[in-house]
């Protein structure tokens, strides 16, 4: 079971999502347009279109997250 946070923007200067779906996509064909797709959803909730959950369940749903890509977000965000 994963807990996630949505503390994007707050304490990062990035939108964390966006920059898993960069690690978590590196080999996959369709990379840009999931990438796109993420990012598109992000706006949407941002501006209250869609729901948070909804679009938390959708960007998720695009990634194949792994462990180790939580190891490598949370390295890049320490940078960032």
């Amino acid at each position: 079971m994963f807990l996630i946070i949505d503390f994007d923007s707050t304490l990062t200067r990035c939108e964390a999502l966006d920059v898993l779906s960069d690690i978590c996509l590196t080999s996959v064909m369709n990379r840009e347009e999931r990438i796109a797709q993420i990012k598109r959803l992000t706006e949407q909730a941002m501006s209250g279109e869609i729901g948070f959950d909804e679009a938390l369940q959708k960007r998720i749903d695009l990634l194949p997250i792994r462990q180790n890509h939580i190891t490598d977000l949370i390295e890049q965000l320490k940078k960032d």
